[in-house]
């Protein structure tokens, strides 16, 4: 437990030290919902992420993430779609596939 308390204060300490800095914002605000449970704050900061560099494929994703997590489906869904547009050959892409649901 004393590991993830650690992880959860380094992850906003990461938001405040790097507040223009898209992809560690979005990593921080990944660990501290993941982490720290703190979902408000998380969205909040991957929201700044998404707005200093809405072209990152990693960073939609992970924003994509944070929502099924707190249960937001409809904005999940069109962000995995986004995701997997703006980086179609994305080696990583499975991590936007599996978020992705199938139409049968």
């Amino acid at each position: 437990m004393e590991e993830i308390a650690l992880g959860a204060r380094l992850a906003r300490e990461a938001l405040i030290s790097h507040r223009d800095e898209p992809t560690t914002i979005a990593f921080a605000a990944h660990a501290l919902a993941w982490l720290g449970r703190d979902f408000d704050t998380a969205l909040a900061a991957m929201e700044r992420a998404i707005r200093l560099n809405p072209n990152s494929a990693n960073i939609v994703t992970r924003s994509a993430w944070l929502r099924t997590w707190v249960l937001d489906p409809d904005p999940a869904i069109s962000e995995f779609s986004r995701a997997i547009r703006l980086s179609p050959v994305d080696p990583e892409i499975g991590f936007s596939l599996a978020g992705w649901p199938t139409r049968s």
